[in-house]
């Protein structure tokens, strides 16, 4: 059953078109994964489904929750939503923290606004909470104001108050940016065990690879503010059919046997244009090892390559 779904969401920033025309599903339960470079558009598309838009941004296009259309809600109508049906871990979590209230707090803020319950119940639910995501002496935890936690501890207490009101969907935005491997690692475990727990959709946005890998069943490929692949992520990643998906790929690192000398990654030449400089046809088609002139001329239809699988290119990889 779908539960999100996207259509021609587009945000323009005066002439400048951050995101062109995405579309996509998500079914209940779903875990998706966003991938692409800086300024591809991933977290401006996040923000868009929690009505979190920034005010600059001219926002068109339609996007449906659970079967409603929720984009031409007014203010209120998304702060029924916010926190209570979708939720959203942020990139750092010492911005997103309130570093004068107690984690405690902040985690039974949602539960009573949304909610109405009292004081006791909201504390034993967080206390509850913490627990559930992994947090050493919860109780404690409660009491602690942001800077008293651990890089770890402060992203646990995040994901805790995603889930404070048991949201149908849960956005994480860079969720690991913080973290060292090994909390990377257990900090992205957590998340898709939850989700399955829960029942919840998740939507991963990152720039790592490997962490849609571990994460995710389906992913996006975004560059430039545009849709260029989707697909299981499994088929995705041992057969792209975009360039700029294959590129990403090569670039990423793998683990070095013993005794095989360092090589330097391959990369993809040049740059993430700026949102003025950006192309009017395939946006990939300045860096793209395919590119040829008729790439420049329009943007290429985002058409069926195989079963659940889309590309954006007029000469993708035979998958």
């Amino acid at each position: 059953m779908t539960l999100v779904s996207v259509r021609d969401l587009t945000i323009a920033f005066g002439g400048a078109l951050a995101l062109r025309a995405l579309s996509f599903d998500l079914r209940r339960g779903e875990l998706l994964g966003v991938v692409g470079e800086s300024g591809s558009g991933k977290t401006l598309a996040a923000l868009s489904l929690m009505g979190m838009a920034p005010e600059a941004a001219r926002v068109s296009g339609a996007i449906s929750f659970d079967g409603e259309r929720v984009d031409t809600l007014p203010e209120t109508g998304w702060q029924s939503l916010q926190g209570r049906r979708i939720a959203m871990i942020f990139q750092e979590p010492m911005s997103a923290l309130n570093p004068l209230q107690r984690i405690g707090t902040q985690i039974t803020e949602a539960m009573i606004w949304h909610e109405g319950i009292s004081r006791a119940e909201a504390d034993a639910r967080a206390l509850a909470l913490l627990g559930e995501v992994g947090m050493p002496e919860p109780q404690a935890r409660l009491r602690m104001y942001p800077h008293q936690l651990s890089g770890g501890q402060r992203q646990r207490a995040l994901i805790a108050m995603a889930l404070a009101c048991n949201p149908d969907l849960v956005l994480a935005d860079e969720p690991t940016t913080a973290l060292d491997a090994t909390r990377t690692a257990q900090a992205l475990d957590l998340l898709r065990g939850l989700a399955r727990a829960r029942g919840m959709a998740l939507i991963l946005i990152s720039h790592d690879l490997a962490a849609i890998e571990r994460v995710a069943e389906r992913m996006l490929v975004l560059y430039g503010g545009d849709l260029m692949e989707e697909g299981p992520v499994a088929e995705i990643l041992s057969r792209p059919a975009h360039p700029y998906t294959a590129g990403l790929i090569r670039a990423r690192p793998r683990p070095r046997p013993p005794g095989v000398p360092r090589r330097p990654l391959p990369t993809i030449p040049g740059s993430v244009p700026g949102l003025a400089d950006l192309p009017r046809g395939c946006r990939f088609h300045g860096r793209c090892p395919k590119g040829r002139p008729v790439c420049a001329e329009g943007r290429p239809p985002l058409v069926d390559i195989a079963p659940g699988r889309r590309a954006a290119c007029l000469f993708p990889e035979p998958v």
